[in-house]
């Protein structure tokens, strides 16, 4: 009997420590997206479409890079160290740590070097610009910071402290904004590279400073989490190969990912006949209205960020039925929220686009992707429980036959249609990688869809949010308009679903609040 109520208890505190960590990083992610967003758009401004679109291709670059320099390390250190504190082995975290250290210093400072000496080459080959020259090089110095931060930002996601990584990334974020309005109040007539420039020097010393962060903060923490003491020895060989299948699968992604945006402008060019109305529409694409598709998701990235030492911690106790519930909660949350934000830009992408960025394209390009976000933050769910449960090489077949897929489409359709043809490509494809990896987690997991409460029932009460909304509010024109018209639909949403899983309630109800009295 006492047994089971110390076992009880453990499970409470450790679902209100789960519910803790989950309402910080969604804090915290809300208001880094808030200042990311106003940051984005006063960088659309400083340089404008074009400069947008080159943005977008020099961070394309960079992203790869980092690829190379985190090589994976991140999430095998979460892995590693996750079970070597469900098992007892602290001795064995300080060993690992070391080696990861060591490890991501020398990758790190390796990629460096080759992004900043080829800079020449990659902006002339690659690119196509050699007005990438300059920001490619100052980016090249983050790379080691990057890499070193990223085992620590590992170990505390493993060890359930989300303090750091919150005040890691707020750091981060407002040391870039502070350096790069510095930097462009002093050059604000300068061209697109000196602009450019300016904005990724901000990111550089973002990186620096949240590395120093991550070493202080490591140190005062490791005597509470029992690994204080001398290292003997640096453990790399775990770290390699859990890490290997992960790098491999990113490597892979990430290079596919950035030969398609290399492609994009290329074929955009050879449809509109002009290089910068090509970086223009790109650049409206992949840095205006996706950012802006991807705004609301903080709760969805916080949830896939703490589910991944859940689930591998389950995974690694044989715990089949808890598994099956984490997986069965994340995908019902997820559909549920994610189908209403699809509603939601859905109906108001056109006034959103306008209002945020002055551009009719942008709105129509909201309001084409908008119905398939869903399956963009499923999609974003299913990676990270997929590391949890050690499937990876699953994950990255199917990340390479949808990169391979997108590149054919891109070359046989964007010649011909444009920026719409490539809208279509990346319809098709986030639907093919969300239900592949779907796929992949429920048979993992031993569950199945649950067609109607995660998908029927959310999609019936857009419909009627919508018809709702549309008869109150006939028009939105405005910023406030706009924001009682969001509000007002996601009320409606909210009631129609309450009223629709009323079996759910009074299920509840008989269970819990009758049975116990």
């Amino acid at each position: 009997m006492i047994k089971s109520q110390i076992r009880n208890g453990c499970v409470i505190l450790r679902k209100l420590a789960f519910l803790k960590n989950a309402m910080l990083l969604t804090i915290t992610s809300l208001i880094l997206r808030s200042l990311g967003m106003v940051f984005r758009i006063y960088i659309s401004r400083m340089v404008g479409e074009e400069g947008m679109g080159l943005y977008q291709l020099i961070s394309s670059v960079y992203f790869l890079m980092i690829t190379f320099a985190q090589s994976g390390i991140s999430v095998s250190m979460t892995k590693l160290v996750t079970e070597k504190l469900a098992l007892g082995d602290n001795q064995k975290v300080k060993s690992l740590l070391k080696g990861a250290v060591l490890l991501s210093l020398t990758i790190g400072i390796t990629v460096m070097l080759v992004l900043f000496f080829g800079a020449p080459l990659i902006a002339n080959m690659w690119i196509g610009d050699a007005r990438a020259v300059l920001p490619l090089r100052i980016l090249s110095v983050s790379l080691p910071f990057m890499a070193v931060c990223s085992v620590f930002s590992g170990y505390f996601v493993a060890r359930r402290n989300v303090v750091h990584n919150c005040v890691s990334q707020m750091l981060e974020q407002v040391t870039r904004m502070a350096v790069v309005f510095m930097l462009a109040t002093l050059i604000s007539n300068g061209d697109i590279t000196t602009l450019l420039a300016a904005v990724v020097a901000g990111n550089t010393v973002s990186e620096f400073f949240a590395m120093c962060y991550s070493g202080i903060s490591f140190a005062l923490d490791k005597r509470r989490a029992g690994i204080n003491g001398r290292i003997a020895h640096s453990s790399i060989g775990p770290i390699v190969k859990t890490a290997a299948p992960i790098a491999a699968s990113r490597y892979l992604a990430t290079a596919l990912h950035t030969a398609e945006n290399m492609l994009v402008p290329t074929t955009i060019a050879r449809y509109t006949g002009s290089r910068e109305s090509a970086l223009s529409q790109f650049g409206a694409l992949k840095g205006m209205a996706l950012p802006i598709l991807f705004f609301p998701s903080s709760f969805l990235n916080a949830l896939s960020t703490l589910l991944v030492p859940e689930v591998t911690s389950a995974n690694a106790k044989k715990q089949n039925a808890t598994t099956k519930s984490i997986v069965d909660r994340a995908c019902a949350v997820t559909l549920t929220l994610s189908i209403m934000i699809g509603g939601v830009f859905t109906m108001f992408a056109h006034q959103i686009g306008l209002i945020v960025y002055g551009s009719s394209q942008v709105g129509f390009m909201i309001s084409v992707l908008a119905p398939i976000t869903p399956f963009m933050y499923m999609d974003t769910i299913a990676d990270g429980m997929l590391k949890g449960l050690n499937k990876q090489t699953g994950a990255l077949k199917h990340s390479s036959i949808d990169s391979a897929i997108r590149i054919v489409l891109i070359i046989a359709l964007v010649p011909f249609y444009g920026i719409r043809g490539f809208l279509f490509v990346m319809i098709v494809s986030n639907i093919l990688i969300s239900s592949l990896n779907m796929h992949l987690l429920f048979k993992s997991a031993g569950t199945s869809m649950r067609w109607g409460g995660w998908v029927v029932k959310p999609v019936l009460c857009t419909v009627i949010a919508t018809i709702a909304t549309r008869l109150m509010i006939p028009s939105a024109n405005s910023l406030i308009t706009v924001a009682l018209g969001a509000v007002l639909w996601c009320a409606i949403y909210g009631i129609t679903l309450a009223v629709l899983r009323f079996d759910c309630v009074l299920s509840f109800i008989k269970k819990y609040l009758i049975k116990n009295k």
